[in-house]
Parts: C-alpha cells; sequence; structure tokens
C-alpha cells in the first residue's frame, strides 16, 4: 500500500498510454463540468442561466428606523364667571393644550400654561406624563379656581394690554415609548 501519492506518480511514470492520458483528462473535464453546472438528474426542461446561477439567498437586512420623538402644540386660554357671589372661587381659569405627535414613536409630555395677572406673577398650571401614541393627538384640559383678587388681575392684566389672552403654553417631550414606526 502506497501512502504517499507524489511517489505512487513516480512510480508509474513513464508507463501511461496515450489513450489512458486521453481518458483521464476527459474524466477530469466531465468531472469540473459536472461540479460547475451541479447535478442534472431529475431535472428536466430547458436551463437558463438564471435557474444556473440561482440559490436561496438571505433576506435582505432592513434595519429598524431610529426612534424620532416629536411633536407640535397650540394652546387657548380663558376665565369663567362664578355666578355664586357667595363662593370663594370666584371665577376658573381654563384652558387647552392640543398636543400631536409628528414622530415615529410614543411620546410622553410635560405640559406648562400661564394665565397673566397685572402687577403679580402669572396663574400656573402643570400636568406632567402624559403618554400620546405614535400618530396621535391629545386635547389636554386645564382649570384652576381664582379667588377674587386672581380673576381682577387676570381681567386687569386684559384690559390693559388690548384684550390679548396673554396666556403662554409649553410643552416638554420627557421620553419615548413603543417601537418606531
Amino acid at each position: 500500500m502506497i501512502k504517499n501519492l507524489a511517489a505512487a506518480a513516480a512510480a508509474t511514470a513513464g508507463r501511461t498510454t496515450m489513450r489512458q492520458s486521453i481518458s483521464a483528462a476527459v474524466a477530469v473535464a466531465l468531472a469540473m463540468t459536472i461540479a460547475a453546472c451541479g447535478s442534472v438528474a431529475g431535472r428536466t426542461g430547458t436551463d437558463t442561466a438564471a435557474e444556473s446561477s440561482s440559490s436561496p439567498s438571505a433576506p435582505a437586512y432592513t434595519p429598524s428606523p431610529s426612534p424620532s420623538p416629536a411633536g407640535k402644540y397650540v394652546g387657548s386660554c380663558s376665565y369663567t364667571l362664578n355666578s355664586n357671589f357667595s363662593s370663594s372661587t370666584a371665577a376658573w381659569a381654563t384652558g387647552d393644550i392640543e398636543v400631536t405627535n409628528t414622530g415615529n414613536v410614543g411620546i410622553v409630555v410635560s405640559l406648562k400654561i400661564t394665565w397673566p395677572q397685572e402687577g403679580y406673577n402669572p396663574l400656573v398650571m402643570r400636568k406632567s406624563g402624559v403618554r400620546i401614541g405614535y400618530g396621535d393627538d391629545r386635547d389636554i384640559q386645564f382649570h384652576l379656581p381664582l379667588n377674587q383678587n386672581q380673576i381682577t388681575n387676570l381681567q386687569n392684566y386684559q384690559s390693559g394690554h388690548n384684550y390679548a389672552s396673554g396666556c403662554t403654553y409649553k410643552v416638554t417631550i420627557l421620553r419615548s415609548f413603543g417601537n418606531a414606526g
């Protein structure tokens, strides 16, 4: 038994016939052709370039979109006078902020609305942790009881500023939630 292929080839060198050399060359060429084209057993019809070159391909990787929290808002405010003059609540400051989620993920926001007072700090209300889903909008309502001095100061501000409401609105995105869409 010969374990070294180089030694076996050297031992048979010069003893091959022309027919054996051609037969070996044809066998090698046929084997290479079959290997290049693949097995033909069980196939019928005509092969095309697309058929012979097609192979199962892995689906293309599409990365998930990056979360992009965003939104816009608009607000309005007013006040409602109390018809019960013996009550300690003379009026209610009212307002709303409509928030539209324009990003590709849900957002959690904090909101702040202020009503001005002539000669005093503005009246302030805040709400925090308001969730607005992807593609949604919400109208967040505010109402604050006012005593007689507060409603008088609010009315004084408005009359001194051409009856503009003077309210301010602020919305801050705290965090996002859910998957980016």
